[in-house]
């Protein structure tokens, strides 16, 4: 379960409005969660169509998206794998799950769309679910990488894939929003975390310089080498 936020954050808003931005980002929450659930979908959008592509699903699988915020990615997958398939949300942000509740209301009553308050971390029980897992822009929140990726693993299908969506370090330093909590790890180090766990590893670039504005996708796969 994520950690209780400290007394005064809501006070944040007029006192240090860059951090209180920072706490909703990493775990939205009250009125501010309805603000940035479309604030996540438009700037983090670009990543999570690539992410969601690139996991090359196919009509009556199923897939998780750990770490929905806004949801956007959640439509993308219903569109995908189609009515049968199913696509399961975790997200640790009560307000998120209840917003993707409301929004896809027809898809959880049929079970198309399944939504759990739940960590990356915390998917034991759920062995061989997934064909197929994406999280995106979520490493700058969790503590143990290995731990994370292990629990993916162990939830993916024979032949699974994960695809991890992740800012560039470098961009990601210069937003004022980074000096509140996030880790900022270098892509080498996600990578070598993921071929620790036994992943098969391929980097995309998403988004070129001059601008620095880019991101990073490594599609990890569960198939032998």
């Amino acid at each position: 379960m994520p950690t209780p936020l400290p007394l005064g954050t809501n006070d944040l808003v007029f006192t240090n409005p860059v951090q209180y931005l920072a706490h909703q980002l990493a775990h939205p929450w009250g009125v501010g969660a309805h603000l940035v659930a479309p604030l996540l979908n438009w700037r983090n959008g670009s990543l999570i169509r690539a992410a969601a592509e690139t996991l090359e699903l196919r009509p009556g699988q199923t897939v998780a998206d750990i770490g929905f915020g806004g949801g956007l990615g959640l439509g993308l997958l219903i569109d995908e794998v189609g009515p049968d398939g199913q696509v399961h949300g975790f997200d640790s942000s009560q307000a998120m799950v209840d917003r993707a509740a409301r929004r896809w209301r027809p898809q959880v009553a049929s079970g198309q769309l399944r939504l759990q308050l739940r960590s990356i971390v915390d998917l034991a029980g759920m062995p061989d679910a997934f064909d197929a897992v994406m999280t995106v822009n979520t490493v700058y929140y969790i503590e143990d990488l290995a731990a994370a990726f292990t629990s993916t693993r162990s939830a993916l299908k024979p032949n699974g894939r994960l695809v991890v969506g992740v800012g560039d370090p470098g961009y990601m330093k210069r937003l004022p929003v980074s000096r509140y909590g996030l880790r900022l790890r270098s892509i080498d180090s996600i990578e070598n975390e993921l071929c620790t766990n036994g992943y098969r590893v391929t980097h995309v670039r998403v988004g070129e310089p001059p601008t620095g504005d880019s991101f990073h996708l490594l599609v990890a796969s569960t198939e032998p080498g």
